[in-house]
């Protein structure tokens, strides 16, 4: 059987908390990313119309 040092253990609960809070932070911000740009298009929409005419 392996045993492994406690310090190491530790370290490795370390790095897998950082990088579950790491990507944490990325789902977060590709969920704010999809919210912009919905309203992006729907600015664009007011902005220049919903059909694509010209009403200068």
């Amino acid at each position: 059987m392996i045993k492994h040092r406690a310090d190491s253990i530790q370290k490795l609960n370390d790095e897998q908390a950082a990088e579950a809070k790491k990507d944490k932070t990325i789902a977060e911000q590709a969920d704010t990313i999809e919210l912009l740009k919905g309203c992006i298009m729907e600015l664009a929409d007011v902005v220049y119309g919903d059909g694509g005419e010209v009403t200068a």
